[in-house]
């Protein structure tokens, strides 16, 4: 088995979305969002979006809506027909 399994992409790829939250910018979380979405059943994918609308939003919850949760939720949600057919 190669070290680069496909099981081992998926942390990397998680690390890099929360890493890019912090140091890039904002499309890298998004994209990496979207990979995600595409390969797995990512929740994580919610909490790299989540985590980019707290760092992004100066306050808070209440001051505007989380883009990044909302989009992510779609993009899990809306791409699994597509990771599904992918995976047959």
């Amino acid at each position: 088995m190669s070290i680069f399994s496909i099981h081992s992409i998926r942390p990397v790829l998680a690390v890099v979305g929360f890493a890019g939250a912090l140091l890039a910018p904002p499309w890298l979380p998004m994209l990496i969002i979207v990979v995600l979405s595409l390969r797995f059943r990512a929740l994580e994918a919610i909490a790299i979006g989540f985590f980019t609308d707290m760092l992004w939003q100066a306050g808070g919850l209440t001051d505007a809506l989380p883009l990044y949760t909302i989009a992510a939720i779609i993009i899990v949600w809306g791409l699994e027909p597509l990771r599904l057919e992918f995976l047959r």
